[in-house]
């Protein structure tokens, strides 16, 4: 299975990230695809717009031919087995359930739920809190500091697969939101077994 690693950046990233993002190259090549048949390809966007970013890392390396895309942010610390771990889960989508970088921190991972306030349709977002946990667990969406994504989902899904609506909702919340109404409901939060966390505030 080849892997396109997807990073959205401005003009540098944290030295954390490129130390662990060597060595997670490293041992993917080293060990996931040392007998030939998977293959992993390294995406970058620089820019401003995140959702616009991350539109085009899809469509480039869906073109090139990945089976499944990595979607990592350049803030991130993360193991160097990340991918394989991952993809263990043997899920459509599944993301790491890190906490945000800014304060209060609170856990990416949510669950939707939506209800009507006389004519209006509300959408309430709970966190997960994946502490003591291991594992995966069924969610609405989760944030896109680390994420895996399968090709399918993207084939499946009308684009634009990222978008910058929803008022204050971040765009990877109303992308994975959106997958799940269409179906993906084996969308996952990733749980203790994956030690990754924002540069700014270990988790």
């Amino acid at each position: 299975m080849r892997v396109g690693v997807c990073v959205p950046c401005r003009d540098e990233v944290h030295t954390g990230f490129a130390f662990d993002f060597a060595k997670m190259a490293a041992h993917d090549a080293s060990v996931r695809c040392k007998d030939g048949k998977g293959g992993l390809s390294l995406y970058t966007m620089p820019g401003t717009l995140i959702f616009d970013q991350r539109e085009k890392l899809a469509e480039v390396a869906l073109k090139e031919g990945c089976d499944a895309l990595f979607f990592v942010d350049s803030d991130m610390r993360f193991p160097p087995d990340i991918i394989t771990i991952l993809l263990s889960r043997n899920v459509p989508i599944v993301g790491v359930n890190a906490t945000t970088r800014r304060k209060p921190v609170t856990p990416t991972a949510k669950i939707m739920t939506k209800y009507m306030d006389g004519e209006t349709l509300v959408h309430k977002w709970e966190n997960i809190d994946s502490r003591g946990k291991d594992g995966i667990e069924e969610v609405t969406a989760v944030g896109f500091g680390a994420v895996l994504i399968r090709k399918e989902v993207f084939e499946k899904t009308g684009r634009p697969w990222f978008d910058a609506g929803w008022g204050k909702s971040y765009e990877e919340l109303i992308l994975l939101a959106e997958f799940n109404e269409r179906g993906w409901n084996h969308l996952a939060g990733e749980l203790a077994s994956v030690a990754s966390h924002h540069v700014a505030h270990p988790t």
